[in-house]
């Protein structure tokens, strides 16, 4: 299974994450970032995986394998 973090939840962010969330086959979403705290806090919780505000340290998880 490829572990995969997203950076950026824009518009279209926001549309890749919800169809990785849902299942995408060989893929699953572990992990998201966004600058404003706030609110990929509340993305994180929403899609039950790891937030980020850097993405420095989205692209350090050594549970993310590849990241879009």
């Amino acid at each position: 299974m490829l572990q995969v973090g997203l950076i950026g939840l824009g518009i279209h962010g926001q549309r890749y994450a919800r169809h990785l969330a849902q299942g995408m086959p060989g893929m699953r979403l572990v992990a998201v970032c966004r600058r404003q705290r706030a609110e990929v806090e509340r993305a994180g919780r929403e899609l039950g995986v790891t937030a980020y505000s850097d993405p420095e340290a989205l692209l350090d998880d050594p549970e993310v394998h590849a990241v879009l």
